[in-house]
């Protein structure tokens, strides 16, 4: 009896604790996707870049073009990121769903598909299959 009450106990402890990773897991990649876009909010300069280089990247300066490619480095990490959360089970279906929505969203843009090459050697390949099979227009 001893024993099965043990099993009981430690199974409950195991959800729980599925329970605060996930909820820590999703916590930190909304924390993240808000500096992101809090970023762009709160500087002009970042949300034109943003603008104009999603749209056509050849009409910024080299500055520009550098800072772009750095703001889009970090927008394919983060969502590299949430895909190998995801993988692991860590975070709810509903919340992968979204970013996966917002990898092909980002994919769309001109501009992202333009830079793609500076980033795909540097994130996962089956990351980088996921994004290439989104429809480049959306």
């Amino acid at each position: 009896m001893a024993v099965v009450i043990s099993l009981v106990y430690v199974g409950r402890e195991l959800r729980l604790n599925t329970t605060a990773i996930r909820g820590a897991a999703q916590q930190s990649i909304t924390a993240t996707q808000a500096d992101i876009v809090l970023l762009e909010v709160s500087d002009s300069a970042v949300a034109r870049i943003r603008e104009i280089g999603d749209a056509n990247p050849s009409d910024l300066t080299e500055t520009e073009s550098a800072r772009y490619r750095h703001l889009l480095r970090q927008i394919w990490v983060n969502l590299e990121n949430v895909y190998f959360q995801n993988d692991l089970g860590l975070i709810d279906p509903r919340l992968w769903d979204v970013n996966h929505r917002t990898i092909c969203q980002i994919w769309s843009a001109p501009g992202a598909r333009a830079t793609w090459p500076d980033h795909r050697a540097v994130l996962d390949a089956e990351f980088v299959a996921l994004v290439e099979s989104c429809p480049q227009n959306q």
